[in-house]
């Protein structure tokens, strides 16, 4: 797979991958998407492409994988027990990782993964956080090999789940 930065030749087929991917999540865990089965939003696709940190897997010249690297987090993340303490700009939060169903198993989501480390590492960023929906283990089983740490868990309302609902804060020291 080849990873690169998107840009906004990208944008259709990008939003159309993220579409596919949240229909399968929202099947795979019933109400995941409450109100907004749409995530990430356009607006958040266009910023990311736009601030280069819409990343990319390309196979068989098609999108079979993305996510995104940025400083944006919910007001939690700014109160929660990190093991590092860093300036909203000293940390990257990770959004939307996704991989087609049809090319999981072949290590891509850890890939992309590995990418924003070094990528963290070479912009002089602390480290690396993210939030998972509580009680969805297989993320979980991605992050801790690659050095992640659960660090606490708190109540987010995110617009496209529509509710409030636990998540678990983890994060990797750089």
């Amino acid at each position: 797979m080849d990873i690169r930065s998107a840009d906004e030749n990208d944008f259709e087929e990008l939003r159309s991958f993220y579409i596919i991917m949240n229909e399968v999540i929202t099947k795979r865990h019933h109400n995941y998407h409450e109100e907004n089965p749409y995530f990430p939003s356009d607006q958040m696709m266009l910023k990311a492409i736009k601030g280069g940190y819409q990343y990319i897997g390309i196979e068989d010249n098609k999108i079979v994988a993305a996510m995104m690297a940025d400083h944006e987090c919910d007001d939690s993340y700014m109160h929660a027990k990190w093991l590092v303490d860093a300036a909203k700009d000293e940390f990257l939060v990770l959004h939307a990782l996704r991989v087609l169903p049809e090319y999981s198993g072949r290590g891509y989501a850890r890939q992309l993964m590995n990418c924003v480390i070094e990528q963290g590492k070479a912009t002089g960023q602390k480290s690396l956080r993210l939030d998972v929906l509580e009680g969805y283990e297989d993320p979980l089983r991605l992050y801790a090999p690659l050095g992640f740490q659960h660090v606490d868990t708190v109540e987010i309302l995110y617009e496209d789940i529509g509710i409030p609902k636990r998540f678990c804060l983890l994060e990797k020291v750089l």
